[in-house]
């Protein structure tokens, strides 16, 4: 066999494995990604006081006097056979996106809200280390308002747990050095009350308007709940209608949220075109709180430059599809490969009639 015979054979070869690598790479290696599994080997557990309100639930439901003080607490046990490091956030009661009540969100109080929890609680420490098959007491000093308020205000602690694995090198555990393996998160409530008193139930519909939410263009009508109560049980059911049609381009049905008290929050309706065009639309929303049922009709106009910044924004208006530019990119690797070898071949052939 000729050199040049070899070297074409080789050629050859090599085109085939490169195909199948590359092949093995766009189709199944995108199947395998790192995941560290999650902590979980913890708890929280509330130290109810006497002046619990609600001696059946698992978080903390005072009723306060004006300036009373107290000191409460509740428990971090590490179930593990490992050290874990404990964060522990406090943050305002606040209610995010289509009703969803929430404790790990850093918000400014909604102008309703007199008495913010974060003015009256104040976490005695943040972090704790706590050994392998171990309990730590992480303590909250309470203070209430002088003067008393109907209705709750509402705030949550968030507790996040770390494996940790102090640095074998001794220079690094000098310098006291942890590595972060895996995390996982529990919540527990607090909700202050000073009376009995029944607060009426109550939501302000704000504005209307459209923007990216999730990375999809979406209509998002702002809602605000002005009253010290917390509402259950919420079910949501809205359309967006081009004036004049009677064809909804978007739409938001839910079953079941929740709403904290004195807090805002959005409402989105998902656009099934996948793309915001200009026009006018009437926005019609329906919130049911057990027996009481809010209902607003809206007509809000989407001007040509807010559409475009609106789908700009969007993910899904302008994604790329990678695949496709990778089959594409193959194919053309491939087209170019077959174009060497076949001229490595014509080469060998017109050699060997000149020979």
């Amino acid at each position: 066999m000729s050199f040049s015979k070899r070297n074409i054979n080789v050629t050859s070869r090599t085109v085939i494995f490169t195909l199948v690598a590359m092949l093995i790479t766009l189709f199944i290696a995108p199947q395998f990604s790192a995941h560290a599994e999650s902590y979980g080997a913890f708890y929280v557990e509330a130290n109810l006081p006497e002046n619990q309100y609600d001696p059946n639930v698992g978080y903390f439901d005072l009723m306060m006097e004006p300036n009373m003080k107290q000191t409460i607490s509740f428990d971090v046990i590490n179930q593990g056979d490992q050290p874990m490091r404990a964060s522990i956030n406090f943050q305002n009661g606040t209610t995010t996106l289509n009703a969803e009540k929430s404790y790990i969100h850093e918000e400014t109080p909604d102008v309703s809200m007199k008495h913010p929890m974060t003015t009256m609680a104040v976490l005695r420490t943040q972090e704790v280390i706590i050994p392998a098959n171990q309990r730590s007491t992480i303590a909250i000093d309470v203070t209430a308002p002088s003067v008393a308020f109907d209705g709750v205000s509402v705030g949550g602690f968030s507790v996040t747990a770390d494996t940790i694995e102090i640095q074998a090198d001794t220079s690094k555990k000098a310098k006291g050095e942890i590595q972060i393996e895996s995390r996982t998160t529990y919540l527990i409530a607090l909700q202050i009350r000073m009376n009995e008193t029944k607060v009426e139930k109550n939501l302000n519909y704000i504005k209307s308007g459209a923007e990216v939410v999730d990375l999809k263009p979406q209509f998002v009508s702002t809602l605000q709940n002005d009253r010290a109560v917390v509402m259950n049980d919420i079910s949501i059911n809205g359309t967006v209608t081009p004036e004049g049609s009677d064809q909804p381009i978007a739409r938001i049905q839910k079953q079941v949220g929740g709403i904290l008290p004195n807090t805002q929050f959005p409402i989105a309706y998902p656009v099934q075109s996948q793309k915001l065009e200009p026009g006018t639309y009437v926005i019609d929303l329906e919130i049911k709180s057990g027996e009481e049922v809010w209902h607003w009709q809206e007509v809000h106009t989407v001007e040509p430059d807010t559409a475009d910044a609106v789908n700009d924004g969007s993910v899904i208006a302008k994604q790329t599809n990678w695949m496709l530019v990778l089959v594409v990119g193959l194919l053309l690797i491939i087209v170019i490969l077959l174009v060497i070898i076949l001229y490595m071949r014509y080469r060998q052939q017109r050699e060997r009639r000149n020979a």
